[in-house]
């Protein structure tokens, strides 16, 4: 009797999940991230079990907590799509809360939190990928829908126009993408009140209260009456990033106490949305449409390619219904009032 010495096949992922991939690094080159810090593409990859069929179905988050875990597991999603893929909300409290796998792991235990949701993910069959700032530098990503945000209601005003421009460009090139990099400037033709802008903001993000810092000789000034013809820009905690520039607003999701004063007293205003819900429009405005539509025809590809009958080829792209900021603006009621309002 022989032994054979051909080595085990090498385990792989599902035919679903590596569509889902290759579309994202499409739309999102992985080149185009800032790797200097960041920690994006395939955090977690499962092999393919046949006994363990998920659905051909993707959910795109931007937090990856415990109750977006639990939603995956509940829909029986192949792969999850966490934008940064930023720390699970529960953990010890005595021990730094850090983005999921940006920093090297000794062990892989049930004792921590966010390694008990890999192992949830893990065992029941789901991947977990993350393009996290390759979506803030694509043309058409992340940077360009803020520039959306605060030009596309001005856009139809006699003689208004506007250009913007990358603040940190790529420090490499992808074939395809031309003026990649993270954070935009936006140069007005003609000014638009504050009052404009703040209205713009919060329409189009569905936010009833947005957080303002002003400097000293503006904060008695009618924001209508205060004008606006440039705007730094960068989703996130865009402090690094905007700070140092000369424009009339600084437009993020937060700033720290000590970088809004350096603003303030540099006669810049800030526009502050709290952090994720500077991007958690795009998710279901861009990213979503977008990849079900690149993921249709690559999966479509790929089941024709591998001779699977094309027409039981669905898939799904859904955008997480329970991830939201962890913070949320409540009115505490005065004496004689009941209860707390949001």
């Amino acid at each position: 009797m022989s032994t054979s010495l051909k080595p085990p096949a090498a385990a792989t992922s599902s035919l679903f999940t590596r569509t889902v991939v290759g579309v994202m690094r499409k739309m999102y080159p992985e080149l185009l991230a800032d790797r200097s810090f960041d920690n994006n593409g395939f955090l977690l990859e499962v092999p393919s079990r046949p006994e363990k069929k998920q659905n051909n179905s993707v959910l795109i988050t931007l937090d990856l907590t415990r109750a977006v875990v639990d939603e995956a597991i509940r829909r029986k999603d192949s792969v999850i799509i966490a934008y940064p893929c930023a720390a699970l909300i529960t953990r010890e409290i005595s021990k730094p809360v850090d983005p999921i796998i940006f920093r090297g792991l000794k062990e892989i235990t049930l004792a921590n939190s966010q390694q008990e949701s890999l192992l949830r993910l893990a065992q029941e069959g789901i991947s977990v990928y993350s393009p996290h700032t390759a979506v803030d530098a694509v043309n058409g990503g992340l940077g360009d829908w803020m520039v959306d945000i605060v030009t596309k209601p001005f856009k139809e005003r006699p003689g208004f126009s506007f250009e913007s421009a990358v603040i940190n460009g790529s420090a490499v090139s992808v074939q395809g993408f031309k003026d990649t990099g993270i954070g935009r400037v936006v140069q007005f033709s003609e000014a638009v009140s504050l009052a404009e802008l703040l209205d713009a903001i919060s329409h189009r993000l569905g936010m009833e209260y947005l957080q303002i810092a002003l400097p000293q000789h503006l904060r008695n000034t009618p924001h209508v009456s205060i004008a606006i013809s440039n705007i730094a820009m960068c989703a996130g905690s865009g402090g690094p990033i905007i700070l140092s520039l000369p424009a009339d607003v600084l437009f993020t999701g937060e700033l720290s106490h000590h970088d809004a004063l350096f603003a303030v007293e540099h006669g810049r205003i800030v526009i502050a949305t709290f952090h994720s819900n500077s991007e958690r429009g795009f998710l279901k405005e861009v990213m979503q449409p977008k990849l079900l539509g690149g993921l249709r025809e690559a999966w479509a590809e790929a089941r024709e390619r591998e001779g699977m009958e094309v027409e039981k080829g669905e898939v799904e792209v859904g955008v997480s219904e329970v991830d939201r900021d962890p913070y949320v603006v409540v009115r505490v009621p005065g004496k004689g009032e009941e209860g707390l309002s949001t």
